[in-house]
């Protein structure tokens, strides 16, 4: 028995049953009829009085075209119940029929509780379960593994209040298809969790020299040098030289390369300066054979 197929009669009152996901919803001004109201809105008015005490599960309104007025697309929003919505009218009701009726709403919950557990899923629609959960763990480690699987499965009982997914209703596979696809493993060490692999022998040598070349752009060359790697560390969160990750290894190298192309652009400055300095305190400079006939160099 399906939503679509449930006809809910109280005595003289034949609901119309809405389908909202598989549960059967009744209209406000049905209920009020059923409960031996003469007002069409006597239910909502209850709700009104009480409403702190209804939850979205239990009370919607829903738009309905008006059947008279088809044609122009009009519409009236109306206040529909679920079967627990309903009991709870009934409830705060005090008409003659209400605690009749809290008897037979109780009836039909149970009855239809127990058609959507008989409805559980086929052997085959469990398989599909179980094909995403195997996909989804089938490129993790074998030790890890089986944790994976372990907590897809408790996290779907959980999420639908199961013990085991084939006593899934088949009303909701298609929810579980989406929370098991989209679902994130807890288990599964984050990237920083696997161990790193880090620069070669090579690659760190290649990085030093160019931390040497910018130390000599500068007097104080261990100045230099001490503040390119510093400058390294901070950025890349290294804890030493041979410690930048491999895949890091080019953005590091560009880094010190811009270093060193600033560097000598100062170091060029900074040799004008001492041009300047020597031409206007002491004449010319010597060239560089006089220079080297007075054994500078």
């Amino acid at each position: 028995m399906t939503t679509q197929s449930l006809a809910l009669t109280f005595q003289s009152t034949a609901f119309s049953v809405i389908d909202r996901n598989g549960e059967p919803w009744l209209k406000a001004s049905e209920l009020a009829q059923a409960l031996g109201y003469k007002k069409v809105d006597a239910v909502t008015q209850i709700y009104d009085r009480n409403k702190d005490e209804f939850t979205d599960r239990m009370t919607q309104t829903l738009n309905l075209r008006v059947a008279e007025n088809k044609d122009l697309g009009n519409s009236d929003a109306i206040r529909i119940f679920s079967l627990r919505g309903a009991h709870l009218v009934a409830m705060f009701a005090r008409t003659a029929v209400a605690k009749d009726f809290r008897v037979w709403v109780l009836d039909i919950i149970d009855q239809h509780l127990g058609q959507q557990q008989a409805e559980t899923l086929l052997p085959s629609e469990q398989q599909i379960l179980q094909e995403i959960v195997a996909n989804k763990v089938s490129s993790l480690p074998g030790d890890l593994q089986g944790k994976a699987i372990k907590e897809a499965w408790s996290r779907l009982h959980n999420k639908f209040r199961i013990a085991q997914y084939s006593q899934l209703p088949r009303t909701q596979l298609t929810e579980a298809i989406v929370y098991l696809t989209t679902m994130e493993i807890r288990c599964i060490p984050k990237p920083h969790q696997y161990a790193i692999e880090y620069i070669t022998g090579e690659q760190y040598y290649q990085l030093k020299h160019l931390v040497w070349t910018i130390g000599n752009c500068f007097h104080m060359e261990g100045g230099g040098t001490w503040a390119a790697w510093g400058v390294i560390r901070k950025e890349y969160g290294c804890q030493g030289a041979t410690r930048i990750p491999a895949d890091q290894f080019e953005v590091v190298h560009q880094r010190l390369q811009d270093i060193y192309n600033l560097s000598t652009a100062f170091r060029m400055l900074m040799i004008e300066f001492e041009r300047r300095f020597f031409r206007k305190h002491f004449g010319e400079l010597p060239d560089e054979e006089q220079l080297k006939t007075l054994g500078v160099f």
